[in-house]
């Protein structure tokens, strides 16, 4: 397998990493793409590339999970505030409880059974109070 820059794949997503991307594999290999559901079979194209893993943006989904959803708000997938509104809520609680899980059995060596539910937000959306503005600096835009 030989893969560069730009090149598109077709993946299928086996699992959601921490921090809500995508994980596909390519044998050993895995390629991570962000704003996908389990199951499903996407178009991607590299945008960066490492010795064990790659990076690529989503280009479409060609078999979309039941699981996803248009998602609320008109700045998902552009601002970095959410990486999850694309999944129905009780999705987005499952994953969030696997994710936890996770990390405790991984880093803390304790069993997932140990760590109670996710209690549902009464207002999953509508929540949040500040936002965070990101730009990109050029060496001839700054002051």
């Amino acid at each position: 397998m030989s893969l560069a820059l730009g090149n598109k794949l077709t993946l299928t997503i086996g699992d959601i990493a921490f921090g809500g991307e995508g994980v596909a594999r390519l044998g050993d290999f895995v390629v991570f793409v962000p704003f996908v559901a389990m199951g499903e079979i996407v178009e991607a194209e590299v945008t960066e590339l490492k010795k064990r893993f790659a990076r690529a943006k989503l280009l479409r989904v060609v078999a979309p999970s039941p699981e996803r959803v248009a998602p609320l708000c008109p700045h998902f997938g552009a601002c970095g505030g959410c990486q999850y509104q694309h999944l129905a809520y009780p999705t987005q609680l499952r994953l969030k409880q696997k994710q936890i899980g996770d990390l405790f059995e991984r880093i803390g060596r304790f069993d997932r059974g140990l760590i109670a539910p996710i209690v549902r937000c009464p207002q999953p959306y509508g929540y949040r109070n500040r936002i965070m503005i990101r730009s990109q600096w050029t060496s001839s835009s700054r002051a």
